[in-house]
């Protein structure tokens, strides 16, 4: 019956660890599964963006069309004036596209840094659970050493 409280203390302790090893295992597994969605998100906001900037691109070249039809309707030549603003035209919607394709990079690598972020925690906490665990380890075994010299069961 004597080394019932010392038993109970080695359980304890041992279960202790194991639960702190345990959560640092799951909040890794966790913050890969994380970065993983991080991770697609990336790639869709890139897709999302390239369809964007293409959709944007078919209805300026639409758009472009109808105001040269309009503008050789109305008689006026393209030179001048018509020719100065049509050019200015091009070069907005060129900026535009280019911007629309932009947003989507910079949302994918804020993504992508995210992801990075969340692999990093799941690492830390992967190194936490198990230093953890070996502290409890250390407390307990220092617990039972000093039960186990009180009560004689060991040299002094």
């Amino acid at each position: 019956m004597a080394f019932l409280p010392m038993a109970l203390m080695v359980g304890g302790t041992a279960l202790s660890a194991a639960s702190a090893y345990q959560q640092g295992r799951y909040q890794n597994a966790m913050s890969k599964y994380q970065a993983r969605v991080s991770e697609q998100d990336a790639n869709e906001q890139l897709m999302a963006g390239a369809e964007e900037e293409a959709s944007f691109r078919k209805k300026a070249r639409a758009q472009w069309g109808t105001n040269i039809r309009n503008i050789g309707m109305s008689g006026v030549t393209m030179t001048g004036s018509p020719l100065l603003v049509m050019s200015e035209i091009a070069e907005e919607t060129e900026l535009e596209a280019n911007n629309i394709r932009r947003t989507g990079q910079v949302q994918a690598n804020r993504s992508l840094s995210n992801a990075s972020a969340y692999r990093i925690s799941g690492k830390n906490a992967y190194q936490q659970g198990i230093m953890g665990a070996g502290a409890t380890l250390m407390q307990g075994g220092s617990k039972v050493y000093g039960m186990g010299v009180k009560k004689g069961y060991w040299g002094n």
